[in-house]
């Protein structure tokens, strides 16, 4: 509890937010009681919850933007309103406290006036570690994750004496108790340290996702399989817990985000900061924790405005059961009212819902032990968490069912999308006449060829003459929009030769040549593919300096790797190739060498001299994919420097949830990451599957594994295959190709779900006839998940010799 002052001057810091319930959507208002004048206060960042507050009110505290004291603010309004300032003063009093009391009206010059944002920057050096970035800012404390001089990734909490005056006292008990549980489940302790006025905790960084997230993907999912997953998770969040109560420990902040699950599906539980030994209540300690978990006994206090009891074995494991019903359904146990006290008389008085409440279907058994564990009273809840953990351990739970049988049928929940899509491709509709609406018309990224090589692969896939001919119909029709307006450039859409250059085959008539000869081989046409590989050959000689993974020079590598694949399907049956395979060698190792020179004269990744990204499209990922599958093609050697780099670009990943992720630029410290296979994880997965599959080495596999975990674990970038979830599709299909593990298709087919889900939410539908930004790209995803053995990222991935 703060103590006040009123004689002190307050401030209402400038990342408060004050706006009108008329200016905020009134669907995120529903079950808010508010009177049209009214206002909502907030603080983003903040752990307390935003505030209905009076337009009376919102104008008092409008006073303290530049600094007042109460008794000052409240004279000056009572003057303007015509009030009593005594009256006024007893009206106001608690609401303007329980402000204090939240840190938003604070002590003018106080560290708690200044906004909500990191003490350091990225990069920053902190008691010997490498601060890389922040993870969370609030009003009394900052978690960064850290690296030290030995490589160890860390999890670094700091506390400040000027926002917080405790601060040693907080940070040296969570200490103690870490160093008691000795890691596992719990955090490793590292050290604890002060510098200045700041105290500093070190930790051991627990790899893992929110509990609810890895619980998410399994609730579409058939319900025998979701059923034994979802148990898994609940037997191994309460194995977690049974592990700390028997080390005498009591964690007194449940919630999702503090029980963490990693890609073995073990639970670790992290944040500490409200845990007490058993019977042994922390002095000052003023229980908290997440609403939703809150135990009745603690709501009935607050509802009374009385002492807040401490945390017990009984307290915890209703908040432990809320948690496991929240895993069992996605929901919460009850309906929870969004006003403070309705909602505490819910927590009070209110019994858990069926799970068919939800449209989960009903699990007796499991409710059973839940409503025991959620029980009002205390004394009717088990009588420890060993007991309810044996209890739940003990369900008997059909086996799993075989995953591949799942995948195999993802495609029939989405036929009519698929369906939708394929009929705008007919030759006979607008599109084929007018071109694509919006961007370049010809190209393989956003125009006709695009919709060719879609075409192209299903037929293959199908084994379609029909479907093949329109591929070829398609790719013609691409050469003849390639001479007319918006054919390859488009400035209207920033696709202009400044940008995309002369020779991209993904983005410039050199694709168009790549398709002719992918057609011809697949229909035996020898003569024109031929005629294909000497027109691309023509067509990315012309100059340019750029060395980029889509837009320069190495773009090359990836058609030349195509081209060469193709021309290795027809050896021996005619002469014919040879020469046109000869001279496609002789092109590519040339473009590779050129590639090479100049990555032989950047600095490390990551330097300020180096080449700016680090993904597939654009960046280090790319230049070494492309790299790497020209060789393999064309069993070119590798250049001498291609390990060393990729133990460079190696060196610059994150840890994150289950996996790694990288930055976008690996210069300095610019730490910002993105999730689509343009900039982030999921092209990782290529480039170290490929890493691995041509060089060896078992780390290469373990860093596509971990991209492929961040890969599955985030979303984001909307549906297509550039930035959004249909890359995630291909890359999960690359990694269950290389893996042979069957739970990687499973996951591929629940991003393809989520990809179909997206386009509907995508308002923009000017590129849906795109292959790499539109529904079309969505729509190739599910075709190719119905052949995953066989499945290609496209224009992206070779297939194998045949």
């Amino acid at each position: 509890m703060i103590d006040v002052d009123i004689t002190e001057k307050l401030i209402l810091p400038s990342d408060v937010e004050l706006t009108r319930v008329t200016d905020i959507n009134q669907e995120r208002l529903t079950g808010i009681a508010f009177d049209k004048d009214d206002w909502i206060l907030t603080r983003p960042g903040s752990r307390s919850p935003s505030s209905v507050v009076s337009d009376a009110l919102a104008q008092l505290l409008d006073q303290f933007r530049g600094g007042t004291r109460i008794v000052d603010a409240v004279i000056a309004y009572g003057k303007r309103a015509e009030k009593d300032s005594q009256e006024l003063l007893d009206e106001v009093w608690p609401p303007l406290n329980r402000f204090i009391q939240a840190k938003w009206l604070v002590p003018e010059g106080s560290l708690l006036a200044t906004p909500l944002n990191p003490w350091y920057s990225n990069g920053a050096n902190l008691a010997g570690l490498t601060l890389l970035r922040c993870l969370r800012v609030r009003e009394d404390s900052q978690v960064y994750q850290a690296r030290s001089s030995a490589g160890e990734y860390l999890a670094v909490k700091i506390l400040d004496e000027r926002s917080t005056p405790n601060a040693g006292a907080l940070l040296s008990a969570e200490a103690c108790i870490l160093q008691h549980l000795g890691g596992s489940p719990s955090p490793a302790f590292i050290d604890l340290t002060a510098q200045g006025s700041r105290h500093v905790l070190m930790m051991e960084w627990c790899i893992g996702v929110p509990i609810t997230a890895a619980a998410r993907p399994h609730y579409e999912g058939p319900a025998k399989v979701a059923r034994c997953q979802i148990h898994q998770l609940l037997v191994s969040l309460l194995e977690s817990y049974t592990s700390i109560h028997s080390s005498g420990v009591l964690h007194g902040d449940v919630h999702p985000e503090n029980a963490i699950v990693d890609s073995d599906g073990r639970t670790r539980l992290i944040d500490f900061g409200l845990a007490q030994f058993i019977g042994k209540p922390r002095e000052k300690l003023l229980r908290g924790g997440v609403p939703e978990y809150m135990d009745p006994e603690l709501a009935q206090a607050l509802l009374d405005d009385g002492p807040r009891p401490e945390t017990t074995i009984q307290s915890e494991q209703y908040s432990l059961a809320a948690l496991c019903y929240k895993l069992a359904t996605g929901c919460a146990y009850l309906n929870f009212p969004k006003e403070r006290g309705e909602f505490l008389k819910a927590v009070v008085e209110l019994t858990p819902l069926p799970f068919t409440a939800h449209g989960t279907p009903a699990w007796p058994e499991l409710e059973e032990i839940l409503v025991k564990a959620l029980s009002k009273d205390p004394a009717l809840r088990f009588t420890s968490t060993s007991d309810m953990a044996t209890r739940i351990a003990q369900l008997n739970i059909l086996p799993k069912l075989p995953v591949p049988e799942m995948s195999r049928s993802s495609a029939c929940a989405s036929a009519p999308f698929v369906a939708q899509v394929e009929r705008r491709l007919h030759v006979g509709q607008r599109i084929y006449s007018q071109g694509v609406a919006a961007g370049p018309r010809a190209t393989i990224m956003t125009g006709a060829a695009g919709i060719a090589y879609y075409l192209l692969r299903i037929a293959i896939l199908s084994a379609s003459p029909d479907l093949l001919a329109a591929a070829d119909q398609w790719t013609e029709r691409a050469g003849q929009l390639a001479a007319h307006q918006r054919g390859i450039y488009d400035p209207s859409s920033g696709a202009t030769e400044g940008v995309i250059g002369k020779i991209s085959p993904f983005h410039t008539d050199a694709g168009i040549a790549l398709m002719r000869g992918l057609v011809a081989e697949a229909r035996n046409d020898l003569s024109g593919l031929v005629m294909a590989v000497r027109a691309f050959i023509q067509l990315t000689g012309r100059p340019c300096a750029a060395i980029d993974p889509t837009l320069g020079c190495a773009s090359v590598l990836i058609g030349s790797a195509l081209l060469a694949r193709a021309l290795q399907n027809t050896e021996g049956k005619s002469d014919i190739t040879s020469k046109a395979s000869s001279d496609l060698d002789t092109h590519a190792d040339k473009i590779l060498r050129y590639v090479w020179e100049k990555l032989d004269r950047c600095g490390p990744v990551g330097h300020e001299s180096s080449v700016r990204y680090t993904g597939v499209a654009h960046g280090w990922a790319g230049l070494l994919y492309a790299t790497l599958m020209w060789s393999e093609v064309a069993g070119a050697p590798l250049p001498a420097s291609v390990e060393r780099r990729l133990f460079e670009l190696a060196s610059l990943c994150l840890p994150e949830g289950r996996g790694l992720v990288w930055p976008i630029e690996g210069r300095s410290t610019y730490r910002e990451v993105m999730r689509g296979w343009c900039h982030g994880a999921p092209g990782h997965v290529h480039l170290w599957n490929a890493a691995h599959r041509i060089l060896g080495s078992r780390e290469y596999y373990d860093m596509a594994i971990k991209a492929a975990w961040s890969t599955f674990d985030f979303a984001g970038g909307g549906a297509s295959i550039c930035c959004g979830e249909a890359g995630r599709v291909f890359a999960l299909l690359s990694m269950y190709r290389h893996s042979g593990d069957p739970a990687w298709l499973y996951r591929a087919k629940e991003r393809a779900m989520r990809a179909v889900s997206q386009v509907n939410l995508n308002g923009d539908r000017a590129f849906e006839n795109s292959l790499y930004k539109g529904e079309l790209g969505v729509a190739l995803a599910i075709r190719e998940l119905e052949y995953p053995e066989d499945a290609l990222h496209p224009v992206f991935e070779v297939a194998p010799r045949i």
